[in-house]
């Protein structure tokens, strides 16, 4: 008799939750379900909703593409400072080596917004000096 072949998804969340030592019940508190939930989507009986795949990628501090198995590498996340102190606005920080993030909704939504309005900074510089 063979066993079912599980998803990319089943197989990443339980070797993410198996490395970082969480039992099923611990990961179930932390994502905000039931420990027969993760069962479930461990074992391709169910699929996570949009919002607990983010809290599963935040809590294993990978991007949700390795998760889905659309990427291969499980890099972190590269961190997003949206404001440099002391060093002017939209200067590189001095060390621009990968850290981890997760960002939420409105998190984003601000980094983004911090660019639109660097790039308008900047277009509109140009237009000036022309």
């Amino acid at each position: 008799m063979t066993t079912p072949k599980r998803s990319v998804f089943a197989t990443r969340l339980y070797e993410y939750r198996l490395k970082n030592n969480l039992t099923q019940q611990k990961l179930a508190t932390l994502v905000g379900v039931t420990q027969q939930s993760i069962w479930k989507w461990e074992t391709d009986r169910s699929e996570p909703s949009i919002e607990k795949l983010r809290r599963l990628a935040e809590l294993f501090n990978v991007p949700t593409d390795a998760l889905l198995g659309l990427s291969d590498v499980a890099a972190p996340l590269r961190e997003i400072e949206p404001k440099y102190p002391g060093r002017g606005r939209g200067r590189a920080a001095a060390d621009d080596s990968p850290r981890s993030i997760v960002l939420n909704g409105s998190d984003l939504e601000n980094a983004v917004r911090d660019i639109l309005n660097r790039l308008l900074d900047e277009r509109e510089q140009r237009a000036l000096e022309a």
